[in-house]
């Protein structure tokens, strides 16, 4: 059976080795990321009084994941748990759910410029004024940032935390046999894998990416990119390797 190496931690539960499999495809993981909150003090301070700001925006389950440890602070001024909330990504948005601190969540985007695309007219119609409070990591992407600043939506960045290479990834690298697919799940993570063993693709056969950023990074790196999942989900992934 062709194998498929996927450059991202398993989750629990794993939605990617299932979907491989319905294409006739087995899946090894190699962690490449791993991050450390950050700010969490300066947040927990926010909350404790009324909100300054008119919406919130999570970028990344790394945020929810700082966001878990903020909201553990002793006093919460309740009018946070209404806010509008604003979200990139489907695995986001449930990670973010599970919390249940917001009352709903407002909109959520496939991707950054879908998420921009929907956000302005949303800002514009409910008249919210106030500037946006934008939980970011330290190798965030340009793409949201420009579009508030050419609508002129005023925003206040946090950085929630900080990414670096996972411990393991050198020795997985090194370890790891030849597959017939390699998956990149983020711009980051290209730059992790080929700084620390850029041979690793000679092992490859073929290479997919979760979606136009990342494919596009690759590509600079003079990587053939030869599938592209439609949206930054499972099943799309595992049907873009299918049609590859």
């Amino acid at each position: 059976m062709p194998s498929v190496l996927l450059f991202k931690q398993k989750d629990q539960p794993d939605e990617y080795s299932p979907q491989l499999e319905q294409h006739g495809y087995t899946a090894e993981f190699i962690p490449v990321l791993d991050s450390q909150s950050e700010s969490v003090p300066y947040l927990q301070e926010l909350l404790a009084s009324p909100p300054a700001h008119g919406g919130i925006i999570f970028t990344s389950q790394r945020s929810v994941d700082t966001w878990a440890t903020v909201i553990t602070a002793p006093k919460i001024d309740p009018q946070w748990r209404t806010i509008a909330v604003f979200i990139v990504g489907s695995k986001t948005a449930e990670k973010l759910g599970q919390l249940a601190f917001f009352k709903e969540l407002t909109i959520v985007g496939d991707r950054a410029t879908q998420l921009a695309d929907q956000m302005v007219p949303y800002l514009r119609e409910h008249t919210i004024k106030l500037s946006l409070l934008f939980l970011a990591g330290d190798k965030r992407l340009n793409e949201l940032p420009t579009r508030l600043n050419k609508s002129n939506i005023a925003y206040q960045e946090v950085r929630t935390y900080s990414t670096c290479a996972h411990p393991q990834l050198s020795e997985r690298l090194l370890t790891c046999g030849s597959k017939d697919w390699g998956v990149f799940f983020s711009p980051s993570g290209v730059n992790y894998v080929l700084e620390r063993d850029p041979d690793i693709m000679r092992k490859i056969g073929k290479l997919a990416a979760i979606g136009p950023t990342t494919a596009s990074h690759m590509e600079k790196h003079g990587l053939k990119v030869s599938a592209v999942a439609e949206k930054p989900r499972a099943a799309q992934v595992a049907k873009a390797i299918a049609q590859g």
